[in-house]
């Protein structure tokens, strides 16, 4: 079975933007734990 160029972006992006999802959210728990509460508010 070959998969076409749209079926394999779609396989690739879906762990990158859960990927950065997570960086943003540790950049954000990062800052709040250290006092910054602008990511929280």
């Amino acid at each position: 079975m070959e998969l076409n160029v749209i079926q394999v972006i779609a396989i690739y992006a879906l762990p990158v933007i859960f990927a950065i999802t997570l960086h943003e959210a540790a950049h954000a728990y990062a800052a709040k734990h250290f006092g910054d509460l602008t990511a929280y508010s």
